[in-house]
């Protein structure tokens, strides 16, 4: 019985820059080459500013560098995922 499954055993990762729309777009590149993507790793993070300092501190542009990287980043991810399906 043959279930489909195909093992690629050198797999490749890609990582785009979430701030660059067309960074983003590059992650297509995996349909364009294996065919299909099976995961979506969704793992972008940053900290910004002084780690010894409150957040009540942090200036406001690192604060929306955060909030963008952090949940606007996941987003554009998972509509390109959704597009390339």
């Amino acid at each position: 019985m043959q279930l489909g499954i195909r093992v690629i055993l050198s797999p490749e990762a890609v990582a785009p820059n979430i701030h660059q729309p067309a960074s983003i777009e590059t992650a297509s590149y995996v349909e364009r080459t294996y065919g299909r993507r099976d995961i979506l790793v969704n793992n972008a993070g940053i900290m910004l500013g002084a780690f010894d300092k409150q957040p009540s501190v942090q200036s406001p542009d690192h604060w929306r560098a955060t909030f963008d990287t952090h949940l606007l980043g996941v987003v554009a991810m998972m509509r390109l995922a959704r597009s390339c399906r």
